[in-house]
């Protein structure tokens, strides 16, 4: 059994991998002693360059020692007997820093390539997934530099029974569920952001359509609670402000509510924090989950 751990990582573009095989079991023409598995990294495809020690491909070098079976390796006994005493191999590459756009974003795809070499058959290669990372320099990140696997589903969630953000959990869990009965009143209103509907995108530079967005749920705040400032609340906003999504330019489709600013203000926070814990860029989708 093979599995595979990848770590992206705050602070620094690289990424690693723990790549373990388990419950090595020798059948047929495979012997202990003079099958090897042969372990190997590509960049992009099967048959793109092999990620040597020490040698940058595509902008990614590997910091690691050389893969055990790798011509060339020093030390390193590639047979059955050798990985059943040691399963696994911990690899670390580096991204150099180039990027592009403002974020200085590259993305890189590795493939593992991993063949058990028996003596007189054929050469077996075992079924491994492409794996993508995307490394950045994000400036508005609490961390500068940072990597992050490109296929996973970013969600932010907000709990209904956490106290100290209820009512703005409440309210983003009643535009997504009920938008008709949200402000402003629409008819056939729809709200994106949830799991199964279209994403949320960020937006970091364009301070201009964030500003519109908050205007534009602030107008409809007053209509509706033309006192909520004095009354200590803030209006809520959803799709966020700083969504493409916002309400500027959304024809009515979000919702405004006035909450309690302590509550509103933490559920603000706690979303400024995931972004920077999640590397959300400018331009990233996202969804968002209430329980």
């Amino acid at each position: 059994m093979e599995t595979i751990i990848g770590y992206g990582y705050q602070g620094t573009r690289a990424v690693s991998f723990d790549q373990y095989f388990e419950n090595i079991a020798a059948t047929g023409t495979l012997k202990d002693d003079t099958t090897f598995v042969v372990n190997r990294w590509n960049q992009s495809n099967a048959s793109g360059a092999v990620l040597h020690g020490g040698q940058k491909h595509g902008g990614v070098t590997q910091v690691s020692p050389g893969f055990r079976g790798e011509v060339g390796a020093k030390n390193e006994d590639p047979s059955l007997t050798s990985w059943k005493k040691n399963g696994m191999e911990h690899l670390t590459f580096e991204d150099d820093g180039v990027g592009t756009g403002k974020d200085k974003t590259h993305f890189f795809s590795f493939v593992p390539a991993t063949f058990f070499i028996a003596k007189g058959s054929k050469n077996i290669q075992l079924e491994e997934p492409r794996v993508s990372v995307r490394f950045d320099s994000a400036p508005y990140l609490a961390y500068k530099k940072g990597s992050v696997f490109t296929n996973v589903r970013a969600a932010m969630d907000y709990d209904r029974k956490y106290p100290k953000t209820r009512e703005t959990a409440s309210h983003i869990y009643d535009a997504q569920h009920t938008p008709d009965l949200t402000v402003p009143k629409k008819a056939g209103k729809s709200i994106p952001g949830t799991s199964t509907s279209s994403p949320l995108h960020r937006i970091y530079y364009d301070t201009k359509k964030r500003k519109a967005n908050r205007a534009t749920a602030i107008a409809a705040c007053l209509k509706e609670w033309p006192e909520y400032a004095k009354q200590g609340k803030d209006c809520d906003e959803y799709p966020f402000s700083t969504t493409a999504e916002g309400a500027s330019a959304a024809k009515g489709n979000f919702s405004a509510r006035a909450l309690t600013s302590k509550d509103n203000q933490k559920a603000g926070s706690m979303l400024s924090t995931w972004f920077s814990d999640d590397r959300i860029l400018d331009g990233d989708a996202f969804y968002v989950k209430v329980k």
